[in-house]
């Protein structure tokens, strides 16, 4: 479907909506061209007063049975072509815009700006945690099955979550620079092993070898640690994945599926601050993503979200995926620049973004040019976000960081960052069409 969005009426063009080759008369008219004057002649008497209508309306009926012995193409083009100029006079007399909807496209959804230019969604990017599986959830599942291989597989039989998480946080509260949370993760399981090696807890001694004699068989190399904190960290990364495709949220692949059909050009990539990546999940969202940019990657850290590099990260990866939506008229490759590409007026294509969070996408995505659109579950206009929170267990966010994330979500409030807002999923391919649209 394409819509024109059409500021002044008064500049809607006369030119007779016709195809590019010849129609022959009579019943030969084929499908697709009655639907495309069908769909012009529809929006006409939606846009139009009555009189205006009757006209359209027998402009139809003028097609159908070819009066006076005119080729069906030509009396309806004749016809539609009154239609909207008189629907467009009539709106232009009253003060009002006017939207035109034209049926029979090639499914590719497109708005008209100012001047006639039409633009394409070309780039939607979504978060993932909280956005398209509960974060709490999922990262309890894959706590669960770290501490279980430490104790299963390495013996570490006295390890619990609740010792971990205790580590994790005196690791963080002692970090002098930034650390991704992946290496945070690995740094709170080793110092852990080494507790309980130390004889920190119950149950670190069991009986090994000949005769049951009782030795510390925790103790290792320092090469032999790193091994087991790699193989801990892996099972509980295979672990997220899982627990995110069991938990992933109602109607997020038919979303997707119904976007990538009414878009088919395209491209869609998560922007995440951690270890959740869509490619990854190979039963649910893998098929409809084209890339993920996290904040953990090397090429990122530590700009991750709300910093604006790892959103310009995301659109350096976007334009290599689709060098022809940023290409000028004479289809030459033009000198990628991220800032001038934002806040180009005249750009053919738009990205819109979709997340939980008013401070890390709706407020940083839309500082960068993005649409955002907030994904709000719980419906509420008086955000909890506003103020600082008890975090979940596994967090290991500081007051500093609670209060500098709050600040900033009362900026994108302040500064009507939010586009669109949304309660679920199957929303999303509707408030993309109205928020084109406006």
């Amino acid at each position: 479907m394409i819509t024109k969005r059409l500021v002044n009426p008064c500049l809607i063009s006369t030119r007779p909506v016709v195809p590019k080759k010849p129609i022959k008369s009579g019943p030969s008219v084929s499908k697709p061209q009655r639907q495309r004057h069908q769909g012009v002649m529809t929006a006409a008497v939606v846009a139009a007063p009555p009189e205006v209508a009757v006209t359209v309306a027998v402009g139809g009926f003028h097609r159908r049975n070819n009066l006076n012995g005119l080729p069906a193409a030509t009396s309806t083009s004749m016809i539609t072509t009154v239609g909207v100029i008189l629907a467009a006079l009539y709106c232009c007399c009253i003060g009002q815009s006017w939207a035109l909807v034209v049926g029979g496209g090639s499914g590719t959804s497109s708005i008209s700006k100012k001047g006639g230019q039409r633009k394409v969604l070309g780039f939607l990017s979504f978060d993932l945690d909280d956005t398209f599986f509960p974060t709490s959830q999922v990262v309890d599942d894959a706590n669960h099955v770290m501490i279980e291989t430490m104790q299963q597989e390495f013996g570490y039989q006295a390890a619990t979550i609740q010792d971990f998480l205790k580590t994790t946080r005196q690791v963080r509260k002692a970090l002098t620079a930034p650390l991704t949370y992946s290496d945070l993760r690995k740094l709170a399981i080793e110092q852990e092993m080494k507790r309980l090696d130390a004889g920190d807890g119950d149950g670190d001694l069991k009986s090994t070898g000949e005769g049951g004699t009782k030795t510390n068989s925790n103790s290792r190399a320092a090469g032999d640690m790193s091994m087991v904190v790699e193989k801990c960290f892996d099972a509980w990364l295979q672990a997220r994945h899982l627990a995110a495709e069991r938990y992933l949220f109602e109607d997020a692949t038919t979303m997707l599926a119904a976007i990538r059909q009414e878009h088919p050009d395209i491209c869609i990539g998560a922007i995440t601050n951690g270890r959740g990546d869509p490619l990854a999940m190979k039963t649910s969202l893998s098929p409809y993503f084209d890339f993920c940019v996290s904040g953990e990657d090397d090429a990122v850290f530590p700009e991750r979200k709300p910093h604006a590099g790892i959103y310009n990260k995301a659109l350096e990866r976007y334009r290599a995926l689709k060098p022809h939506h940023h290409q000028n008229n004479d289809d030459h490759d033009v000198d990628f620049d991220v800032d001038e590409w934002l806040w180009k007026k005249d750009h053919d294509y738009a990205w819109c973004h979709v997340g939980d969070c008013l401070a890390n996408d709706v407020g940083a995505s839309a500082s960068r040019g993005a649409f955002a659109v907030w994904y709000a579950p719980n419906d509420h206009d008086n955000d909890d976000q506003q103020q600082p929170q008890e975090q979940p267990s596994w967090s290991t966010a500081t007051q500093q960081d609670l209060e500098t994330r709050a600040a900033l979500v009362q900026q994108a409030k302040d500064q009507n960052h939010v586009g669109a807002k949304i309660s679920n999923l199957a929303e999303l391919p509707n408030a993309l069409r109205q928020l084109l649209l406006s």
